[in-house]
């Protein structure tokens, strides 16, 4: 037994001497690490969550776009570089050292469209066209709907600018990553009071009416019948005509001839004639009125009042003085007085045409009170007209004609 152990232990001792090898081998003596940083080649920025991959092994970049990968066996390999945002980046060489490797990748570019509706932020019903709509260095209006729409922007953050002269300009920042559609909303630069307020110059409703006397002046002689209606004007009802705007429809009935000069040959005109029917519409956005004369086909209105005009200012348009004729001419706004007009304290503005020696008036919750004619080229003299009678949403002024 004895020297059956002791052979055992030979055995085992010669076993392991066979094993030994005189050139041991140390782990990684061949192996290399290879480290870089990965920037975009369009400002230098490091980019992050780039995957880098080497055979199978594969890493991915830090916030600060840096990457690293150890244990690299000396050979030739190739590197890829991956990331949603940049073109794909391969690279060979031969590895036998410790390597920096930084890597610049190009961004893909993608392009988007930028579209949407410009609308009143205090009504948003109404689309506003004309506004001037600018996107880098390029510049386009809105149409009719308010729409407009840039094709073709390259992503990344873009700055849109709105202006229109009634309105506030406006700028927004948006990041473009997608193609976006965007509802704008415009404040006016004037406050909705404001324009209320000067819009009662003009007090336009369903079933407003005014009647009117004239008189006229031939040299010395004036022609005048009190009691003779000479022209009424009511609004009969609201509708929108064929350019989609709605109007106010004015029914006027005169006792037109072919002389003036003579009362007693005035006769009542017909009132379905649309010769004597108007169509004003109420502009609150900018309060201002236009009118159509005749008939419901579209025609083009023409401007009658801007009531937000300081004194000294002018506008280009027609006179309130509801004639057959619709003459455009310059208008200034001449002064505003506190004055009396049925008894009632209002203030009263005088307008002046500069092409015709003629002046109107209007005042505040009446509208057209009167206007004077100083003849000018008029053959027919000089003539005046003035308010006799108004009914104003539910109030009466002065007295009513009987026929």
């Amino acid at each position: 037994m004895k020297n059956s152990l002791i052979i055992l232990a030979q055995v085992s001792l010669l076993l392991l001497i066979s094993c030994k090898t005189d050139d041991p081998v140390t782990p990684g003596e061949n192996s290399y690490k290879i480290h870089g940083t990965v920037y975009s080649d369009d400002g230098n920025t490091p980019v992050e969550q780039v995957k880098v991959i080497i055979g199978t092994d594969s890493t991915s970049t830090d916030s600060l776009g840096y990457y690293e990968i150890a244990g690299v066996e000396q050979s030739e390999i190739s590197l890829e570089f991956i990331h949603d945002d940049f073109m794909q980046k391969d690279t060979t060489f031969v590895i036998d050292s410790d390597t920096n490797l930084d890597i610049y990748l190009t961004r893909i570019e993608r392009y988007y469209s930028v579209s949407g509706y410009v609308l009143d932020s205090e009504n948003t019903n109404r689309h506003i066209d004309s506004v001037l709509v600018s996107l880098g260095g390029s510049q386009i209006y809105s149409d009719t709907t308010g729409y407009f729409e840039f094709s073709e922007v390259p992503e990344g953050e873009v700055v849109l600018k709105f202006e229109h002269n009634i309105y506030t300009t406006l700028d927004t920042n948006i990041t473009l990553d997608s193609d976006i559609n965007l509802s704008i909303r415009l404040s006016n630069k004037i406050p909705l009071e404001e324009r209320l307020e000067a819009l009662k110059y003009f007090p336009l409703a369903v079933g407003n009416k005014w009647e009117y006397l004239r008189e006229e002046l031939h040299g010395s002689s004036i022609t005048t019948n009190k009691d003779t209606l000479i022209f009424s004007v009511t609004v009969v009802t609201d509708t929108v005509l064929s350019n989609k705007l709605r109007y106010l429809k004015l029914q006027m009935l005169a006792n037109y001839s072919s002389s003036w000069s003579y009362p007693d040959n005035f006769k009542i005109n017909d009132v379905s004639d649309i010769s004597n029917i108007y169509y004003y519409r109420i502009d609150s956005v900018e309060a201002k009125i236009y009118r159509i004369k005749g008939s419901t086909d579209y025609r083009e209105e023409k401007l009658v009042e801007n009531t937000l005009l300081s004194i000294g200012q002018k506008y280009i348009g027609v006179s309130p003085w509801y004639q057959e004729y619709s003459f455009e001419s310059t208008y200034e706004f001449t002064k505003v007085i506190d004055e009396k007009v049925f008894g009632i304290p209002t203030t009263i503005r005088t307008y002046s045409d500069l092409s015709w020696d003629y002046e109107y008036r209007l005042a505040k919750n009446l509208g057209y009170i009167s206007s004077w004619s100083h003849g000018g080229s008029m053959t027919w003299g000089s003539l005046r007209e003035s308010l006799r009678y108004a009914y104003i949403e539910g109030i009466e002024y002065g007295t009513q004609f009987e026929k």
